[in-house]
């Protein structure tokens, strides 16, 4: 249920949702307990064999927590705990933030998820023509991934600048046509970030503030910035050699709109909450959104949506998305039979 950077992912923030039984049963019923039993053990032995040195995990039942518990240090120079208000780098869960605001706009009638993406950022490569916004947001475009170019072959992505990027945008090549291959991948996210701010004419985190995180009162939700001063801000590590080391910064330009937001597990809960309403999308969009995303030819995407992974679980619907990045693995896992008719 997470996705590791080998060595690397070593501080967490898990938000584990889960979606069973009825809401007629107690607040704190023995399935409730079970799940945080099953949670904590599962959570203790990854924080072991990982070298973690803090973790955040929330257990929810219909948008209500169920468990909220934390675990180790945040800043292991200054030997400060993880509380329920630590920050972390969420990394590639910004991936389902970039698709709901996309989604929102497309509620808005501001866009159509079916039009070719140039219809909107003509200034980006002729190439991806006919690479629409669906396929963007279901990683089925068959664009190149920016981490992937043969010319930064085993260099850090943090290596890149936004200027880079820039320029690779507007010469931008195809690994497979479009809606043919699925493969997961950050530039599709990016592009998408760049859609967001042309068609809201905001900037993407102040579009994501205004539409998602203030209606959340999602407070400690926003852009990874390391010259701003960050509140409660958990740091991440790597386990080198027996010891642990600082963990290498991230680009926040290029990270962007596939990985560039910091949250805590406690603003997590109050979207996952919000996703049980209207106050958002509408149920019909997130069932968009959930389902499995189809190719060009009809078939089903395995275990992809618009924005969200689709993967069932022992029988049971779940839907979330897992990331990671230099020092931190973050986990949104949302088990969802009969949420959505």
């Amino acid at each position: 249920m997470i996705r590791t950077l080998s060595g690397l992912c070593l501080a967490a923030s898990i938000l584990l949702v889960l979606n069973v039984g009825s809401p007629a049963q107690s607040y704190r019923s023995t399935s409730d307990r079970i799940a945080e039993r099953k949670a904590d053990l599962y959570l203790r032995k990854v924080m072991e064999d990982s070298h973690m040195p803090g973790a955040s995990l929330a257990v929810l039942r219909e948008g209500k927590i169920v468990t909220l518990k934390n675990y180790g240090f945040a800043d292991l120079e200054h030997s400060i705990p993880v509380t329920v208000l630590s920050v972390y780098q969420i990394c590639s869960i910004t991936k389902p933030f970039t698709a709901m605001g996309v989604m929102l706009l497309w509620q808005d009638g501001k866009l159509s998820i079916d039009d070719p993406i140039i219809k909107y950022l003509p200034h980006f490569s002729s190439s991806a023509k006919d690479v629409t916004i669906r396929q963007l947001l279901s990683h089925t475009s068959g664009i190149r991934d920016y981490d992937l170019r043969p010319e930064t072959e085993g260099e850090k992505c943090v290596d890149n600048t936004l200027p880079d990027l820039e320029k690779w945008f507007r010469t931008l090549d195809l690994i497979s046509p479009p809606g043919e291959k699925w493969a997961y991948q950050n530039t599709g996210y990016a592009l998408l970030g760049r859609l967001i701010q042309k068609v809201s004419g905001k900037s993407y985190g102040e579009f994501l503030k205004e539409r998602i995180f203030d209606p959340l009162a999602m407070s400690d939700t926003r852009m990874l910035s390391y010259e701003s001063v960050i509140a409660r801000r958990a740091k991440g590590y790597a386990f080198e050699n027996g010891k642990f080391v600082n963990g290498v910064h991230i680009d926040p330009e290029v990270e962007f709109a596939s990985g560039g937001l910091v949250s805590t597990t406690t603003d997590l809960a109050k979207l996952d909450a919000a996703l049980f309403t209207d106050k958002l999308l509408r149920a019909t969009t997130l069932k968009e959104m959930w389902s499995h995303a189809l190719f060009k030819d009809g078939s089903p995407v395995n275990s992809y949506g618009l924005g969200f992974g689709v993967t069932p679980y022992k029988g049971r619907s779940r839907v979330g998305h897992t990331g990671g990045c230099p020092g931190f693995a973050t986990a949104y896992q949302r088990f969802s039979d009969d949420m959505i008719s």
